[in-house]
């Protein structure tokens, strides 16, 4: 795997070594960490501060990106739960 830490392409990712799949598993998992913070920090500003300035016009847009921000937060937590449990 080169210095870089993006993932190995075909035959490559055969002849990684362990400790190189560890480190790309890690940095992995620590997206995966960060993307739950980040869905949080959306989730805050649309409860907190965008709710009430909403038009009523707008109203069915702002619930599809809520929901959005939901299924989100569900792949994220599929995906944390599949990759500790590798």
């Amino acid at each position: 795997m080169g210095k870089s830490g993006k993932r190995p392409k075909g035959d490559q990712f055969k002849q990684a070594d362990i400790e190189a799949m560890y480190v790309l598993t890690k940095n992995w998992k620590s997206e995966l960490l960060l993307y739950s913070d980040e869905l949080k920090f959306f989730r805050y500003l649309i409860d907190k501060h965008v709710g009430g300035m909403v038009l009523k016009e707008n109203l069915d847009t702002v619930r599809e990106l809520e929901l959005d921000l939901l299924r989100a937060g569900s792949e994220y937590k599929y995906l944390l739960r599949k990759k500790t449990n590798m």
